[in-house]
């Protein structure tokens, strides 16, 4: 269910300051004036709202009842507070006031002003300014699972609520946040199970899929001013349909219909029980076939070595009692449309394509532990990036099974990694409580900055304002916390030339891997 709706009261009629205590007759005649023209305004809202209450109330009213006359009221202004126009001009004012109250701060998220590339004092120090929090009642207590910008408004965010550790207890939650009003989200959606994963769609932006951790799906039209759920599927659906697991989603992504035949985008999500599900709308609302199901290992794949017994020798592994791998993430292939990467519990990383249902192309091993984040270059097609459990980020090359460079910024799990949209050799990534910029034109064995977490719960996600020097980090306790870039050098007017000379760079001690990239064709040739 939506926001509980929030009735304001009216305040007591009070003498004006300065004014003297009037006899009790005359108090009475000001303030049944007052209560006259209080009616008179309703009334003329009510005309121009088209307001469905009848004024037949309000003349059947004793004048003498002073009660009943001021619940008729209460009653009327609350009803004026449930007008879509009156919540539309709310939400206009809170904006208004939000600018007037954050102006530094939004002048700053806008980049203004813009840093002059003449400047004599200027420094590369890769610092985090913190600009605001993002955070509210209803979702403190809840982890944030989820960040994700609306592709045809870049100042709508969309974040998920739900829970980090198994134990912990949360019901979901998912808002509409606007950098124009950092305050308060412009939307809340309430779920009876953790939110896990959130995704909009490109061709229908108001679309937002929702995954959960009981394995439930909903298909959110945010552009409603109440909750409209356009399908779900799930125990607590109210279509009726099943969904295909009880296990959480994890990761899902929006792919082109037409490799599926079909006019409008398809869903594909995958979660912990390794399958890989495509979804559709259908007359039931919403429809689910299987594509996937992602093994685990067998042992003797390409990619970084394994973890070794204390013998040096490999480990035995014994008969599991699983015999499928959860996906943590999942990512399509920018050259080529039918295919997409998954990434496993258990550190692989799958080529799969929709050509083959039943089998995925190739797998190689990306880290000693579990895959958490997978994400491509914007700048380069043929380049990107994982992080994981084994403390490092690694960025990978299609075609080439051994990481390009190893990040690694200490001894705990690196939790997301992603790239700057704005500068191709800048990465930003989360471990522990730090907050560390990576720049590939520097230096790639210690981070450019380290920024500390300065709130007590540890941060899960972050992510990139589109188009502007921004980064957002959103930790266990439902807080998400904008930052400013500043300090930070100039965009390389190539952008892929100069991500491609850090790489040729870092790998001249490594002629082979080199010749095998240089193998891959354009841009590294």
């Amino acid at each position: 269910s939506d926001a509980p709706e929030v009735a304001v009261p009216l305040a007591p009629l009070a003498p004006l300051a300065g004014q003297q205590s009037q006899p009790q007759p005359e108090r009475r005649a000001v303030q049944r004036r007052r209560r006259v023209l209080r009616r008179a305004v309703l009334d003329r809202i009510s005309s121009q709202r088209s307001l469905s209450l009848s004024d037949a109330d309000t003349r059947s009213v004793d004048s003498k009842d002073d009660s009943r006359e001021d619940a008729i009221l209460d009653d009327k202004l609350r009803a004026v507070l449930l007008l879509p126009a009156f919540r539309r001009a709310a939400l206009q004012m809170e904006r208004v006031l939000a600018a007037q109250a954050f102006k530094p701060a939004q002048e700053l998220y806008r980049g203004l002003p813009p840093t002059d590339p003449l400047a004599p004092d200027l420094r590369f120090e890769y610092r985090l300014h913190p600009l605001w929090r993002m955070e509210c009642e209803w979702a403190a207590g809840r982890a944030v699972t989820g960040l994700v910008w609306n592709d045809d408004n870049p100042d709508l965010l969309a974040v998920g609520y739900g829970r980090y550790l198994q134990q912990d207890q949360a019901t979901g939650l998912v808002c509409m946040w606007s950098a124009k009003n950092p305050l308060l989200p412009e939307r809340m959606y309430r779920f009876a199970a953790p939110v896990t994963a959130i995704s909009f769609a490109r061709t229908r932006p108001n679309l937002l899929a929702v995954g959960m951790a009981d394995g439930g799906l909903a298909l959110l039209d945010v552009s409603a001013p109440e909750k409209s759920v356009v399908a779900d599927a799930g125990d607590t659906s109210e279509s009726g349909v099943a969904s295909p697991s009880w296990e959480p989603l994890w990761s899902m992504m929006w792919m082109s219909g037409e490799e599926f035949h079909l006019d409008e985008q398809v869903l594909v999500t995958a979660g912990q029980d390794g399958q890989v599900v495509r979804w559709r709308r259908g007359e039931r609302g919403v429809e689910w076939t299987p594509m996937l199901r992602v093994p685990m290992a067998e042992g003797g794949e390409k990619g970084v070595p394994r973890l070794l017994a204390a013998s040096g020798t490999c480990p035995e592994r014994g008969v599991g009692l699983r015999q499928f791998a959860g996906v943590l993430c999942m990512a399509p292939v920018p050259l080529d449309p039918v295919r997409y990467l998954v990434g496993t519990e258990d550190g692989c990383v799958h080529e799969c394509s929709t050509n083959y249902l039943h089998q995925h192309k190739s797998v190689f091993v990306a880290h000693a532990g579990p895959v958490y984040r997978l994400s491509f270059s914007p700048f380069c097609e043929k380049l990107f990036l994982t992080c994981g459990a084994d403390w490092t980020v690694r960025i990978w090359a299609l075609g080439v099974n051994e990481p390009l460079v190893t990040l690694a910024a200490g001894m705990q799990s690196v939790e997301d990694a992603s790239w700057c949209p704005r500068n191709s050799t800048i990465i930003a990534s989360i471990s522990g409580d730090e907050v560390c910029m990576w720049d590939l034109r520097r230096k790639t064995y210690v981070p450019a900055s380290r920024t500390p977490w300065s709130y007590p719960s540890p941060p899960t996600a972050l992510l990139f304002s589109p188009g502007q020097d921004n980064i957002l980090v959103g930790d266990r306790d439902g807080r998400i916390v904008t930052f400013a870039l500043q300090d930070m050098p100039l965009a390389p007017y190539y952008q892929t030339k100069a991500l491609v000379a850090s790489l040729e760079r870092v790998l001249v001690t490594k002629p082979a891997l080199l010749a095998s990239l240089k193998k891959l064709g354009e841009p590294f040739v």
